[in-house]
This record gives C-alpha cells, sequence and structure tokens, in this order.
C-alpha cells in the first residue's frame, strides 16, 4: 500500500509538470526489477480469437537461475511432445522435450528411444526457447530470436548504433487509462549467431514506462521491418493487471499480445493472453523448482556441432555423463557393432532352433534304424 501511494504521488508529481530524463526513468525501470530476485510462478496462455486455453507454463527463477516447464493442451492427452522442459544455470541451457512429470519414462537402452529429445547448449542473450521473464517483465526484444536485453542494454546500444536519435523520450503517453513515458527506440539489429549477419537494423520499438507500478514496462511495441512496407507489422506486448507484493516489487498478472499489419487490420490468430494463477516472489522456493534432470540413459546432443561434428552423452543418474560419443564418425561405429552383435545373436538364436526343431526328427530316424537292426539280426 506504502509503494501504491508512493507510486501515486510520483505520478502526479510527474505529469504535474515535473520533468524526468530519459536516463532517470531507465535507472528506475531497472531498479524495480531487480527487487525480484526469485519467483515461481504458474500460468495459462490462452489464444486469442477463441480464448481457448492451449498451454501451461511454469517459470521458476532464483538468481541466475531460471527454469521453464510447459504442457501444450492440444492434441492427445496421451501424447508426451506435448511436455517441455528448458533449465539455465547461469552458463548452460538444458533443454527436454517429451517427459511427462506426472509419468516420468524408463529408458533401458540409449539407442532405442524414440520419444525423448534432450540437448545442451553455451547460454546466449538469444531467445531460443519459451522464456517467461521477457512476457512477465515486458523486456523488450524485437522478435523471438532477439537478444535478451534490459531496457538500460538496449537503450545504450541503440545510441551506439544510430547515435542520440537511437533512444529518445517522446513524452507522456496514455496507454488504456494509465499515464506513461513512452520511449522510441531504434533496434541495432539480430545478429544470426551462425553467420553474423544482421538483420531488422532500424526496426523501431515504443517502450511505455508506468511510474504509477514502480516504473515497470506496461506496453511494449516492435516494428518488425520487412522487405515491403505491407510485410511490416507491429507485435504489441500490454500489461493489463500487477500484482503487488509490497516493497515496491511487481510483477504482471495479465499481459496480452498483439499484432497489426501495416495496412492496419489486427491479426487475432496470432493474438493471445497469458495470465497468472499463482504467484510467489522473494519467497523460499520448492525444493523441486529448480531441480532439472534428464532420465537415465537418455542420449543428449551438446549443442552447437563443432565443425561439423556433434556430441552425444549417455546420462546417468542425477545429470551424470556415463558415456560420450564424439561425433558421428564414432556413432556410426556404435551403430555398426551394435548391428552385427545383433546379427550374431540371432544367428545363434537361429542355428539353436534349428537344432531344437530337428531334434525330434533326429530321434525318429534313429528308432527306425535301431528298430531295421534288430530285425536284420533277429
Amino acid at each position: 500500500m506504502v509503494w501504491a501511494l508512493a507510486g501515486v504521488l510520483v505520478n502526479v508529481l510527474l505529469f504535474g509538470g515535473e520533468d524526468l530524463s530519459l536516463d532517470e526513468i531507465v535507472a528506475a525501470h531497472e531498479s524495480a526489477v531487480a527487487l525480484i530476485h526469485s519467483a515461481d510462478v504458474e500460468l495459462e496462455f490462452r489464444q486469442g480469437l477463441t480464448d481457448d486455453h492451449q498451454q501451461n507454463l511454469r517459470w521458476s527463477l532464483d538468481g541466475d537461475k531460471e527454469r521453464v516447464r510447459t504442457e501444450i493442451l492440444l492434441g492427445e492427452p496421451t501424447e508426451p511432445m506435448r511436455f517441455s522442459d528448458w533449465f539455465i544455470d547461469g552458463r548452460k541451457v538444458f533443454g527436454l522435450i517429451g517427459v511427462d512429470p506426472k509419468n516420468p519414462p524408463r529408458i533401458d537402452d540409449p539407442f532405442e528411444n524414440h520419444t525423448i529429445s534432450g540437448w545442451t547448449r553455451p547460454q546466449t542473450r538469444n531467445l531460443m526457447t519459451m522464456r517467461v521473464a521477457p512476457i512477465l517483465l515486458l523486456k523488450p526484444g524485437l522478435m523471438v530470436n532477439d537478444e535478451q536485453r534490459t531496457l538500460a542494454e538496449l537503450v545504450h546500444d541503440a545510441r551506439a548504433a544510430f547515435g542520440p536519435q537511437g533512444a529518445q523520450l517522446l513524452g507522456r503517453a496514455d496507454v488504456g487509462d494509465r499515464p506513461t513515458w513512452k520511449i522510441r527506440l531504434l533496434h541495432p539489429g539480430i545478429a544470426d549467431e551462425q553467420t553474423g549477419a544482421v538483420r531488422q537494423r532500424g526496426s523501431f520499438m515504443n517502450i511505455f514506462v508506468d511510474p504509477s507500478v514502480n516504473y515497470h514496462i506496461r506496453r511494449a511495441e516492435s516494428q518488425v521491418k520487412a522487405e515491403t512496407p505491407e510485410g511490416e507489422y507491429v507485435a504489441g506486448l500490454q500489461a493489463v493487471s500487477f500484482y503487488e507484493f509490497g516493497d515496491g516489487v511487481f510483477l504482471a498478472q495479465e499481459v496480452r499480445g498483439d499484432v497489426q499489419m501495416a495496412s492496419g487490420e489486427r491479426m487475432p490468430m496470432l493474438e493471445g493472453r497469458f495470465v497468472v494463477t499463482k504467484a510467489e516472489v522473494n519467497q523460499p522456493l520448492p525444493s523441486e523448482a529448480l531441480d532439472f534432470r534428464f532420465p537415465r540413459n537418455l542420449m543428449v546432443k551438446e549443442l552447437p556441432p563443432v565443425n561439423g561434428s556433434l556430441r552425444l552423452h549417455v546420462m546417468g543418474d542425477d545429470n551424470q555423463i556415463v558415456q560420450t560419443i564424439n561425433g558421428s564418425e564414432e556413432l556410426k561405429q556404435l551403430l555398426e557393432a551394435r548391428y552385427h552383435a545383433s546379427e550374431r545373436k540371432a544367428k545363434g538364436r537361429r542355428w539353436s532352433n534349428a537344432l531344437v526343431g530337428a531334434l525330434p526328427v533326429v530321434v525318429i530316424v534313429a528308432f527306425i534304424l535301431y528298430r531295421r537292426r534288430r530285425r536284420k539280426y533277429a
């Protein structure tokens, strides 16, 4: 309540004539985000056209460790590919798809698993997986594979790329009935991780910062450049409501995404909303919240490939590596060895079956010869 009143007072001061600089607003925003040290949040995604409940998510955060678990509600309930699990430990990203947490699988042979996939890769700022933090904290990003920058980093990069006009405070603007500060940014572009080529340079972003929720972002808009003006669109994320946890700590409670083409046409099929159903912030996490484990005997890919060669690791208990396969040539040799071993077993079984099948015939022939021999000497 104290922070809500303080936010209202700040808002009155701001929009009663006291101006802040862009850097002061950005600093206030960064301070607000830094107040969130840990979180355990459950939320659901609803598709924009029909508001169908299509996905459940759980986001767990503790410092630089983060985990996102998702369940897609479309398709057959028994389909294991509905489940994904992502974990970041501050250095690496761990990914797992196809494991139902209520019915964990048993993998007896790493080479015979065809439904579960897992991999690791170095952590970068590029958003290659479903991340909840950019949604609930409205961290500014141009596209799903954009680098995950803070607002301060994006302002810095925009100024470095385009000079002072790269980041500008345009003044006050309302988002719904909420007065906010509007910031216009020219995006420095998205660098391809493999080639280094930069795309969408000069696309612009509008960031609306709301003093009433301790300078969290109320709305973020991205206008993405395209080859033709008709292909350009504006994608927005807007926090409809916030949780207030006290001491200046806020977290978005409902975030809606919207898409509008250059023609002004809305694209409801590409829209939706994220609704938080349970949230604990800055509280001790449950013991399993960040307890990510690969299934025993799962063969895990190590990304990215080195010189076109992919390393594979067979996992034991507690994410311990029990076998490493260095590249496709070694994998080919292992598969050939397994094939020849299975062929030898199959041949052995065929000979054994043939002998067992022939045994009655041998007995009958021996008995006939024995009877003939007795009659001959009788």
